[in-house]
């Protein structure tokens, strides 16, 4: 099979040259046997995740921006390798990055490739179901372990200090979110203006300043269905300097509410 065969199994990929991806892939010493195969993964809104796989059950996992036209500072994946590169020498399990490739020959937006981390995404139901009640509590325990180990990570040391501004995080999510808003809103809604005012006026005084994960929750963590840990935390893109205290509320907002396991 021509390499040109090979890579036309890479079209998947949105606006991407499947040939110089090859090449790029080959020159960031990714190494592959027979056909590179494409599968669009997961089903968030934001950056786009593919799983690259070969013959030899080699596999991968590619990310990118999403098509189209987007809002200034969001969807940065070069941003998001950083962090993942700066936490590979701590004790936050994330996947390992590969390459980073910002060749405009290969692509218009920036790609990332990270090693594939073998696990289960609770992303459905059926899928937490089908885990014992001892498992899911350990689940939920991993998880609180992972996000203490987060905001443990020394910022100065990992070479994050200047990953964003130290002001007080929930005014500046408060000011980003709604400038987003304002940029991409197709009809008013006074209710949510309103909403914005009064979290703006009673924002809590934030105590410390800690890496935080940003969109910690069920679906954005890699579980060993065996044991339920974390095997790695993913989806950092909206990771930034803040209150670790908001990692924990957006952790909560998505746990399904009652007693059970």
């Amino acid at each position: 099979m021509s390499e040109t065969d090979v890579a036309g199994e890479l079209a998947e990929i949105a606006e991407v040259d499947p040939v110089a991806l090859l090449g790029w892939l080959r020159g960031a010493g990714i190494e592959w046997a027979g056909t590179v195969r494409c599968t669009r993964v997961g089903f968030g809104q934001s950056n786009l995740t593919y799983l690259l796989t070969d013959d030899a059950d080699g596999r991968w996992v590619l990310r990118r921006p999403p098509v189209g036209t987007l809002l200034a500072s969001a969807h940065d994946v070069v941003r998001e390798a950083r962090i993942l590169s700066a936490l590979a020498p701590t004790d936050v399990a994330v996947p390992a990055v590969l390459g980073v490739c910002t060749d405009e020959l290969v692509s218009p937006v920036p790609l990332v490739v990270m090693e594939f981390v073998d696990g289960v995404v609770l992303d459905r139901l059926p899928a937490a179901q089908a885990l014992s009640p001892a498992i899911r509590r350990a689940v939920g325990e991993s998880m609180i372990d992972t996000l203490a180990r987060i905001h443990d990570v020394d910022i100065e040391q990992a070479g994050l200090a200047d990953l964003a501004s130290h002001t007080p995080y929930a005014a500046r999510q408060l000011k980003r979110w709604s400038a987003q808003w304002e940029k991409s809103k197709t009809r008013e809604i006074p209710a949510l203006d309103e909403l914005t005012r009064r979290l703006s006026a009673s924002a809590p005084e934030q105590r410390e300043t800690r890496l935080v994960h940003g969109d910690f929750h069920i679906r954005n963590v890699m579980i060993d269905p065996e044991s339920g840990r974390v095997r790695a935390a993913l989806d950092w893109e909206l990771s930034t300097l803040g209150d670790p205290l908001a990692d924990i509320g957006s952790t909560l907002a998505y746990w399904p509410g009652g007693g059970g396991g």
